[in-house]
C-alpha cells in the first residue's frame, strides 16, 4: 500500500465513530524523533471542533485501529500510528514491479497543457530558458507520475518587430556590415550567415528572417534534446494569423462590448490594468502581443484542456492580471488558467557572478552550460531552488566529484547500492528473487529508512500542489544522507546471517528505486557505477 491508500484505509476504519468529520482526517510523515510510521492531528481537530476531551477521541481511535492491527501512541496531542506487519514489504514490491505506482484514477481524465521556455527565436537558449525548461519538464513528469495526461508545448513568437530586426541583423552580417544598433550582435548570426545560399543576395528582410528562425529553432531543439526536454508541439504564432484567430478574438470581444476605441487604437475594457497594458490594436493597425496571446490561449481552451499552465520569466509578472482579465472577458473559465513565474538565474565562477546581455552577444547559453557542467548538473541544480527564489548556479560546485556536490552525493548513493547488490550476488545471494523480509524483524534503523522511502508520494503531491519540484531534490539529498548513515551503522552483507542480509538487500533495492525514480522525474540519470 502507498500512503494515500493507507490514509483511505484508516479513514474507512474510524468512520464508524467519526463519519461527520472524516474528510478532515489525514496522515503525514512523523517527526524524526517519533518511532512510529505516521502521524495525525485529527484528535486535536476533532476535540476542538466538537468540544470533546482529546483522551476520549484518542481512546476511540486507538480501539478502532487496534482491532485492525494498527498500534497507536499519543504525543503532544498528535496520534502516532505504527503500521501492521507487511505494509513496507508490500510497498517495496509494488515500487519495484509497478511502473506507475502513484498514478491516481481520478487524474487520468484530466488533461493538462504546460507551456514553457517559449523563448523568442532570435538567438540561442540561455539561462532563463534553461531554468524554465528544468521547471516545466520536471513538473510535467511529476504530473505524469500522478496520472495526469500532460501535453508540453513551446510557443514560437515568429511574428513582430523583433523578427524583422533579426532579419535586418542577418542581412547586415551577410553583407559584411554590423547589425543595426538595436539589432542582434551575437556571433551566432555570423555562423548562420555563412550557411546562407547564393540566392540570398536577392532576398528581402522577410526571407532573411525566415532563414534565421529556421536555423535558430533547429539549434534550440537540438539543445533541448541534449537537456532531456522534448516538446509535444511547437506552436508558431504565425499559425494564429493563418487561421485569422486574432481577428476572430477581436470581433468576439467587440460583440461582448469589451472593446473601446481611443486615440485611434482599440483597447480592452478591464478593471485591473493601466492603459499601456490593455491595447489590442495599435493606432497604426498593428495587432499587439496581448491580442495574439488571447487568441493563442483561446485555442488552448478549445483543445479541451482542464488545466492550462504557463511558465514565464520574472519580467512577465505584471502581465498576469491582464491575461486573466482578457480570458475572463472571452467568457472562459479563468480558474483553469495558471501562471508560474520563475526568478532570474546567475552563473558564479570562482567568486565572480558573470554579467550577460543577449543583444550584445555576451551570455551563457544552455549548450555552454551542458558542455561545461553536464546535463545532469544543470538539471539538478536548477531544480534545487523554489522557482520564486533567485538562483545562483555555482559552476565550480556543480563540477566537483565529491560529497560537497549534492548531485554527486545523490548519484553516488544510487551507484553505491548497485555495487552492494552486485557484491552480494557474487557472494552467492540470489538478489533478483528477494521479495520481502521473511522471518526477519526490522530494527529501528531499518524502519527509519523504510519510512523515508515510503513517504515519497507525499513529496510528489507537495511538489504538484506548490508547482515546485525543489521538494524532490531536497528529499533525494535527505534520502541519500539516510542511506549513507544506514550503511555506516549496519552491516549489509553477512554470510552468517542469510535472512538479515536478504532483508537489508530488499530494503536497499527500495531505496535505490526511489532514488532512480526521483532523479528520472527531474531529468537526471542514475548511474550504476561511479
Amino acid at each position: 500500500m502507498i500512503p494515500s491508500e493507507i490514509e483511505e484505509k484508516i479513514k474507512e476504519i474510524i468512520k464508524k465513530d467519526f463519519e461527520k468529520d472524516i474528510n478532515l482526517f489525514s496522515i503525514t510523515p512523523p517527526p524524526h524523533y517519533v518511532e512510529e510510521d505516521a502521524s495525525t492531528n485529527f484528535g486535536i481537530i476533532e476535540s476542538k471542533k466538537n468540544m470533546l476531551a482529546i483522551d476520549e477521541v484518542y481512546s476511540k481511535i486507538n480501539k478502532l485501529l487496534g482491532e485492525n492491527n494498527f498500534k497507536t501512541k499519543i504525543l503532544s496531542g498528535f496520534i502516532n500510528i505504527e503500521f501492521p506487519p507487511g505494509i513496507y514489504e508490500n510497498y517495496i514490491n509494488r515500487l519495484l514491479k509497478e511502473k506507475k505506482i502513484f498514478e491516481k484514477k481520478e487524474n487520468k481524465c484530466k488533461k493538462v497543457i504546460i507551456e514553457f521556455v517559449s523563448a523568442n527565436p532570435t538567438g540561442p537558449l540561455h539561462l532563463a530558458s534553461a531554468s524554465g525548461a528544468s521547471l516545466g519538464d520536471s513538473l510535467s513528469n511529476i504530473m505524469k507520475e500522478l496520472g495526469y495526461s500532460v501535453h508540453k508545448e513551446y510557443y514560437v513568437n515568429n511574428v513582430g518587430n523583433q523578427i524583422e530586426m533579426l532579419g535586418l541583423s542577418l542581412m547586415a552580417r551577410y553583407n559584411g556590415n554590423e547589425p543595426p544598433e538595436n539589432g542582434y550582435h551575437g556571433d551566432y548570426l555570423m555562423e548562420i550567415a555563412r550557411k546562407l545560399p547564393p540566392e540570398a543576395k536577392k532576398w528581402d528582410v522577410k526571407d532573411f528572417s525566415n532563414f534565421a528562425i529556421k536555423e535558430i529553432i533547429s539549434d534550440q531543439k537540438e539543445d533541448l534534446n541534449l537537456f532531456g526536454v522534448i516538446f509535444d508541439r511547437w506552436f508558431y504564432e504565425s499559425e494564429l494569423y493563418e487561421k485569422k484567430l486574432p481577428d476572430l478574438i477581436l470581433n468576439e470581444l467587440i460583440k461582448k462590448e469589451r472593446v473601446e476605441e481611443k486615440e485611434g487604437a482599440k483597447w480592452l475594457k478591464m478593471d485591473n490594468a493601466d492603459d499601456k497594458e490593455r491595447v489590442l490594436v495599435k493606432s497604426n493597425g498593428a495587432k499587439t502581443y496581448f491580442l495574439n496571446d488571447l487568441a493563442y490561449h483561446k485555442n488552448k481552451y478549445e483543445r479541451g484542456f482542464d488545466w492550462i499552465i504557463d511558465i514565464w520569466g520574472a519580467d512577465h509578472h505584471g502581465y498576469i492580471p491582464r491575461m486573466k482579465e482578457g480570458i475572463k472577458a472571452l467568457g472562459l473559465d479563468e480558474t483553469k488558467f495558471q501562471v508560474l513565474i520563475h526568478q532570474l538565474v546567475s552563473v558564479k565562477k570562482g567568486e565572480e557572478i558573470l554579467k550577460m546581455s543577449k543583444r550584445s552577444g555576451r551570455f551563457y547559453t544552455l549548450r555552454h552550460l551542458i558542455e561545461e557542467a553536464s546535463k545532469d548538473a544543470v538539471r539538478f541544480f536548477f531544480t534545487m531552488r523554489n522557482p520564486n527564489t533567485h538562483l545562483i548556479f555555482d559552476m565550480d560546485l556543480a563540477k566537483k566529484q565529491s560529497s560537497e556536490n549534492p548531485l554527486y552525493y545523490v548519484q553516488y548513493a544510487h551507484a553505491r547500492i548497485s555495487s552492494i547488490i552486485e557484491n552480494a550476488r557474487l557472494k552467492g545471494f540470489e538478489t533478483n528473487t528477494i521479495e520481502g523480509f521473511g522471518k526477519y524483524d526490522i530494527t529501528k534503523d531499518d524502519r527509519k529508512i523504510l519510512k523515508k522511502i515510503f513517504w515519497f508520494e507525499k513529496i510528489l503531491n507537495q511538489s504538484l500542489k506548490e508547482l515546485s519540484p525543489h521538494h524532490i531534490t531536497t528529499y533525494l539529498i535527505e534520502l541519500a544522507g539516510e542511506f549513507h548513515s544506514y550503511y555506516e551503522r549496519n552491516r549489509i552483507i553477512d554470510e552468517t546471517k542469510t535472512q538479515e542480509t536478504k532483508a537489508r538487500l530488499f530494503i536497499l533495492k527500495g531505496v535505490k528505486e526511489t532514488i532512480r525514480k526521483g532523479l528520472e522525474i527531474i531529468g537526471v540519470s542514475a548511474p550504476e557505477k561511479m
